[in-house]
């Protein structure tokens, strides 16, 4: 059977289709009629082995594997070779051996991943399971050069319109409950900040204000009533990401209640 899967390196168009008996003739030898599948145990995985390709009739390859992590890993290679994002077939107990499932599926490229059922008549959905959508025309991702991972049905056929407004995300400004200004406000503000418990004051200004003394007419008094001070002067006129964040991670190591 090995030597008529393939011609001249492509699959061969006779046995596409064909029963077991009429490709074990074209083999050289005979089966009953009854046959329905012809297996050949082989070890090489990869395109050298005819039984590794992709046979389009009733042949399977068998290969043999010391544990159930190697013979994933063989499965993978197969998947890779010839079928990378179409489907994938695990047999196991699924309610005994759950991780097993779990690993198949994390370690198979296919869109339709199996368990339990027969491959062909799993994957087009609806005989052996719900999961997936009847159809005899499957999709198998960016994986296998295809725009979708899905059985393809009517709504992939179906062109949409969608009419889309104008409209903005929502965005939302918290501010102190108190908000001092103009001449004369800070002493009262700073009163407000000592009155009503505050330990840890951080002030924001700009570079001019720090350094011409400005921020040591609020920190002064802050200290002398307990609370302490930290300043960030970094601020500017047209303040860049750099800013914003050099200033919140000051806050998140100061920690400050105001």
């Amino acid at each position: 059977v090995q030597n008529v899967i393939l011609k001249n390196g492509a699959l061969n168009a006779a046995i596409v289709g064909q029963p077991a008996y009429k490709i074990a003739e074209l083999a050289g030898f005979s089966v009953p009629e009854t046959t329905k599948i012809l297996i050949g145990e082989v070890t090489v995985v990869d395109e050298s082995e005819p039984f590794a390709h992709e046979k389009l009739s009733p042949t399977l390859a068998m290969y043999r594997a010391k544990d159930f992590e190697e013979a994933v890993e063989k499965a993978e290679k197969l998947v890779a070779m010839g079928g990378i994002g179409h489907t994938s077939c695990l047999y196991t107990d699924q309610d005994n051996q759950p991780e097993r499932v779990a690993y198949f599926g994390q370690m198979m490229k296919t869109a339709r991943i199996l368990i339990n059922t027969p491959a062909s008549q799993g994957g087009i959905g609806d005989l052996y399971n719900f999961k997936l959508a009847p159809s005899l025309t499957l999709g198998c991702g960016s994986w296998g050069g295809n725009s979708i991972s899905e059985n393809v049905g009517p709504k992939h056929l179906i062109n949409k319109k969608t009419v889309a407004k104008r409209a903005e995300n929502m965005l939302w400004h918290k501010l102190p409950k108190s908000i001092y200004f103009r001449r004369g406000s800070q002493p009262i503000a700073l009163d407000e900040v000592m009155t009503d418990g505050h330990k840890r004051a951080l002030i924001v200004t700009d570079r001019f204000l720090f350094n011409n003394g400005y921020a040591d007419q609020i920190t002064s008094v802050l200290k002398a009533a307990g609370v302490e001070t930290e300043v960030f002067f970094e601020v500017e006129a047209d303040p860049t990401l750099s800013v914003v964040r050099n200033g919140a991670e000051l806050a998140t190591s100061f920690k400050p209640d105001v």
